[in-house]
């Protein structure tokens, strides 16, 4: 996909891994794929693990591949039972990432070697769904030569844990919280991107697979990849229309236009959805499978053709990523839009070796999602880990696991108060500077009844990780008087649906050297200080600091915890500006390492039942805006999740799916989740 004015250079950073699982059990099905792949004019990337590498028939097609098309072969890491009983390893060896410390160390050094052996050449580029950092430890001290490998999936944690069912088969392995992107592995941990004065791991990981970045985040991953068997288990390609491949290739090559010509693409599929012999997930025909296959890498060699994207091996593009980059991450963004369901949605993926960060323009700019970096958890996963199988990134804000978690803005006249994320916003700039990211709305205009005003909102993210959100007032109808302006914040700790224990937390706000907090006691307590300019929250057993504040002398300072019931802590500062063009609230976020100095707990701390109803932060209204009486999502509620519908003139819209309807709409859905017929 080439826009006009861009130079041919920008294309040369688009890059395309073709990758392929050669099976020694089906060898006509793998050397057939290849085949096809070939005759597209596109190189192939081999993924083959100890079994083909044992395999005479395997190993000389996979020769004659690499001799003949200039094809890679790259060493799959599943440990099987051979590899295990050679080993005297007493683990199941289902997954490389289940096993113990010392097993993967082991089982690591003997498959290079193997490699090695059986292709004549160190290994320089490695794969499996899962590597944390252990493994890729491993992997750089058995075979220095390692360049690139694959290390995790973007987003495959509890929602695919809750909806999946093949068959009978389930696993449990959380994967959330890391790079959508390539990236370096800082040392600690395989998911933490590395940046300038990071320990990290030697070599360029990348993920497995390009995901869908909005249906990865709202729903299932494995159905919303680049690899033709999860489109088609999802339902969006089927034999004779592959259009969904087309619009998500040339999402991926769009972003390029954020990140200095730079983007990736990764495709990927092996035999099984074409053995006729094995029903495999699919409703569909492996014929109809095989069918998708072949159109999907004729688009695919059609694209390289066109100069639009550069086929190349893992080991070329880890060699170029690391060098262009000077062995560190670089900042990478990307705009993303609803491509299965078609509607308005938009979502905004920020990244940088201190921060992940989601902005959602249609829900007033709020951010859905923030993974600190910069509190360098450590963390690694196996049979031996205090993790087990959870080797996600923590999160502070997580809204779709969390639902009450984000950071949104709330603006008070009058005894009105307006969530800024009841109100699509409409992106006016996106951009990837050298700086860090930053992003700009168009002004929107809230209706206090008598008196309406614009606002203007951005938010920044900076290399160092903190997160800038201002607040800027446009043009002014109906009257004068001052506005208050509050960033609120509601947060939490954890890594899935179900919260990890807030006890102990401290919670403080900050005035100068004054510091009135509490720890954390499930009591619903809040303090407010007027005057303060900071509000934080200490996490004393992670070490990790999370802080609000503003440079504006004139704001003051909420600190809250929640009931037992829920399990949050809020922040919030606010202001109040007088309604003239211009004036402006500024605030930044941001976590960072450090410990807990104590002080006696404030006696300024209440309940919020006892609090009087001063401030935007307490007095966020229980319905939408305008809406006393809001409709549900029926889309959602066909999943059975529940959702209130957002109002924009006479649709109704869901925050959460991308569910858009006026009302005749939304009640013929519930008609029909009733059963009943209706004219």
């Amino acid at each position: 996909m080439k826009t006009e004015g861009h130079s041919a250079d920008m294309f040369s950073r688009r890059f395309l891994n073709f990758m392929l699982w050669y099976q020694f059990g089906h060898p006509d099905l793998s050397e057939y794929m290849a085949g096809v792949a070939h005759r597209a004019g596109l190189r192939v990337v081999h993924l083959a693990g100890l079994s083909e590498l044992r395999d005479p028939r395997a190993l000389e097609f996979l020769k004659h591949c690499r001799d003949e098309h200039g094809d890679e072969i790259v060493l799959w890491l599943g440990p099987d039972t051979q590899l295990l009983n050679e080993l005297k390893i007493e683990e199941d060896g289902g997954f490389l990432f289940q096993l113990s410390t010392e097993a993967k160390m082991q089982v690591v050094r003997r498959m290079t070697d193997r490699y090695r052996k059986a292709l004549g050449a160190p290994c320089t580029a490695a794969a499996y769904f899962t590597l944390d950092a252990v493994c890729l430890k491993a992997l750089k001290e058995a075979c220095p030569e390692i360049i690139c490998a694959m290390a995790s999936c973007f987003e495959e944690g509890i929602n695919v844990t809750h909806g999946h069912r093949y068959f009978n088969i389930e696993w449990i392995n959380w994967n959330e919280g890391g790079p959508w992107c390539p990236w370096i592995p800082r040392s600690g941990n395989a998911l933490a991107p590395a940046g300038v004065g990071d320990e990290k791991i030697d070599l360029v990981c990348i993920p497995h697979l390009s995901r869908n970045l909005m249906q990865s985040f709202d729903a299932r991953n494995d159905w919303n990849s680049s690899q033709p068997m999860d489109q088609m288990r999802g339902k969006s390609v089927w034999g004779g229309n592959i259009d969904y491949v087309k619009r998500l290739f040339q999402e991926y090559m769009k972003q390029a236009e954020l990140n200095h010509g730079y983007a990736y693409y990764q495709f990927l599929e092996g035999q099984g959805p074409l053995d006729t012999s094995s029903p495999h997930v699919f409703d569909e025909p492996a014929s109809e499978c095989k069918q998708v296959y072949e159109e999907y890498v004729g688009f695919l060699g059609e694209q390289v053709r066109a100069g639009s994207v550069t086929n190349v091996s893992m080991t070329e593009f880890g060699k170029w990523f690391w060098d262009y980059y000077g062995g560190k991450t670089p900042t990478t963004m990307a705009h993303w839009h609803d491509l299965r369901h078609g509607s308005k949605k938009e979502y905004i993926w920020c990244l940088n070796s201190q921060s992940r960060l989601l902005l959602a323009p249609g829900r007033g700019g709020a951010i859905l999602d923030w993974r600190p970096y910069s509190a360098g958890i450590e963390k690694h996963i196996g049979n031996d880990s205090a993790s087990l199988w959870d080797g996600s990134y923590p999160f502070v804000i997580q809204n779709h696991h969390r639902y009450g978690s984000m950071a949104t803005g709330l603006f008070r006249l009058n005894g009105v108060t307006l969530n800024l994320s009841d109100y699509p916003l409409q992106t006016a700039s996106v951009t990837n500077q050298k700086e860090g990211i930053a992003v700009s709305y168009k002004p929107i205009t809230l209706d206090f009844g008598q008196l309406s005003c614009e606002i203007a909102v951005a938010c920044r993210l900076d290399n160092d990780g903190v997160i800038t959100i201002q607040y800027k007032l446009g043009a002014v109808s109906g009257g004068t008087g001052e506005l208050e302006m509050c960033e609120y914040v509601r947060g939490t700790w954890g890594t899935t649906d179900l919260p990890e224990s807030l006890k102990g937390l401290w919670l403080e706000a900050v005035r100068g050297n004054t510091r009135e907090g509490f720890k954390y006691a499930y009591r619903g307590r809040v303090v407010q200080l007027d005057g303060a300019n900071e509000c934080r929250v200490c996490l004393p057993r992670e070490k990790i600091v999370v802080r609000l504040w503003s440079e504006d002398d004139e704001c003051s300072g909420i600190v809250g915890e929640t009931p037992l019931f829920q399990s949050f802590f809020d922040m919030a500062l606010f202001r109040r500006l007088a309604l003239q063009e211009g004036n402006a609230f500024t605030c930044h976020l941001s976590a960072v390492r450090g410990e807990l100095v104590s002080v006696a707990e404030s006696r300024l701390a209440k309940r919020r039942s006892d609090w009087p109803a001063t401030n935007a932060a307490l007095t966020m209204p229980w319905h939408p805006s305008g809406q006393p009486n809001p409709l549900r999502c029926p889309q959602c509620l066909f999943s059975d999740r529940e959702t209130h519908l957002l109002l924009r003139g006479a649709q109704y819209y869901c925050p959460f799916c991308s569910f858009e309807g006026d009302k005749s709409a939304v009640l013929g859905l519930y008609q029909k989740m009733r059963g009943v017929k209706h004219a």
